[in-house]
């Protein structure tokens, strides 16, 4: 089975709500699913451990299959260097993400850990299949110093979080006075 038709698989269960026996034992006659399901015999074991508490829609799926968000998307680049560039003007770069999942993504969200000198012109919540999107970043250094912060890019029903380092250097021009 394929990685999306898991995925697939683990959606479907959720909105159906349905529970699939795993009778993998035949009984003494060679018969599958007569009797004392893989499934009721994984329960009984289990009992125990779990006393006290059930699980929720989302325990089950999460038991059955979560993907890596590193599995469902290729970055180009795991750093940004946006190098010096003079106070109060503006530098731009581009992350590209490429779906690789098999399916369309949705509900991508890319956040900047601190916000001070860096900001996201565009983001990318939804990339259909085999595409990819372009992320707009923008540096603009208000100070004489080096700035450096985290753009994190993460996804509901997915494991991680991928993070791009951007740094930049801010750097002032004087203007020497007595000139003219």
């Amino acid at each position: 089975m394929t990685h999306s038709n898991l995925l697939s698989l683990a959606y479907l269960i959720a909105i159906v709500g349905c529970s699939i026996p795993l009778d993998t034992d035949p009984n003494e006659n060679g018969v599958l699913g007569e009797t004392d399901s893989a499934f009721e015999r994984d329960t009984e074991e289990n009992s125990e451990d779990d006393a006290g508490t059930e699980d929720t829609d989302d325990d089950i799926i999460n038991d059955i299959f979560v993907p890596e968000l590193s599995e469902l998307i290729e970055l180009d680049s795991n750093e940004i260097d946006f190098s010096t560039i003079r106070t109060n003007r503006t530098s731009t770069r581009f992350l590209r993400i490429e779906n690789t999942s098999g399916n369309d993504i949705v509900g991508l969200t890319q956040e900047l850990s601190t916000s001070t000198g860096f900001a996201i012109r565009e983001s990318c919540p939804m990339i259909p299949k085999d595409e990819f999107c372009d992320v707009e970043l923008r540096f603009v250094p208000t100070r004489n110093e080096s700035y450096s912060t985290d753009l994190e890019l993460s996804m509901e029903n997915t494991e991680g979080v991928l993070s791009v380092e951007l740094r930049g250097r801010g750097q002032r021009v004087e203007v020497e006075e007595g000139r003219g």
